[in-house]
């Protein structure tokens, strides 16, 4: 009795070409443009003068957020600063 073919699957299909570490660094270059994507979209700035609304989702949460750009990263900055000037004696009267 003769004996019956076998099938193997895949077998017919050509092998995938080595990419080497290529491969390897389009996935790194694709998550780090997905982590700058990410981190771009979840900043905001504030323009000068104006206040802004949170929203989550399309639905306003009642938080105000203030000018420019806002962080929770819990950062206090305190500027002192001084000014040293001089006044003109005769346009003393005038100021």
């Amino acid at each position: 009795m003769p004996n019956p073919p076998s099938f193997e699957l895949g077998s017919g299909l050509p092998g995938m070409p080595n990419l080497g570490g290529l491969g390897k660094r389009i996935l790194q270059l694709a998550v780090l443009l997905l982590a700058i994507i990410l981190l771009v979209s979840s900043t905001t700035s504030i323009p000068t003068g104006n206040m802004g609304v949170l929203t989550l989702f399309g639905k306003v949460t009642g938080e105000v957020l203030p000018e420019g750009i806002p962080s929770n990263e819990g950062l206090i900055l305190a500027l002192d600063t001084s000014l040293l000037f001089h006044l003109n004696r005769d346009m003393a009267a005038q100021v």
